[in-house]
Formats: C-alpha cells, sequence, structure tokens
C-alpha cells in the first residue's frame, strides 16, 4: 500500500473519467450558458422560414426591417462579403 493517498481517498469522484481538467472545462462551459443571449423573434422567425423555399426577398426584408440592430449587421456583413464596397447600403 502506498503511503500517499490516491486521487479517490482524497476527493470525490470526478466526472468524465476522472480527468480534473476535462471536468473543470466542462464546468466553466455549463456556468457561460446562462449568459448566451436568448434568440430574438425576428432571428428565430428568419430560421424557421430558411429551409422555404417559397419565401421571397421582399419578405425576409420585411422581417428583417423589423429588428433594426439585425438589419445593421446584416448590412454589414453585407459589405465584408465584397471586401470593401465602397457604396453605402441604404436600404
Amino acid at each position: 500500500m502506498s503511503a500517499t493517498p490516491s486521487n479517490a481517498e482524497t476527493s470525490a469522484p470526478l466526472p468524465s473519467g476522472g480527468d480534473p481538467v476535462r471536468s473543470r472545462q466542462t464546468e466553466l462551459i455549463l456556468e457561460s450558458v446562462d449568459a448566451l443571449p436568448t434568440l430574438s423573434a425576428v432571428a428565430s422567425r428568419l430560421l424557421s422560414i430558411g429551409s422555404d423555399d417559397k419565401i421571397d426577398l421582399a419578405e425576409i426584408s420585411q422581417i428583417v426591417e423589423a429588428d433594426p440592430a439585425m438589419a445593421g449587421r446584416i448590412l454589414a456583413l453585407c459589405r465584408r462579403a465584397d471586401k470593401g464596397l465602397g457604396d453605402r447600403i441604404t436600404s
């Protein structure tokens, strides 16, 4: 028998096969879940119509216009997609 107590004798069993690093990572992930923002109604609606082949751009535009912050982020992404589009997108 060893003179040094084993991990099993000094602490409670760890999840994930006893790996303390993995256990701590799991704890940190679970703690950060509470800090995640909820999905807006507009984002939820866009996701729900995403697989609809019959949706037209006018309807998508109308949905996005309901959330100015999201509309701004989408327009910024459009500008970045062309790597430095010189003209401002206004609508």
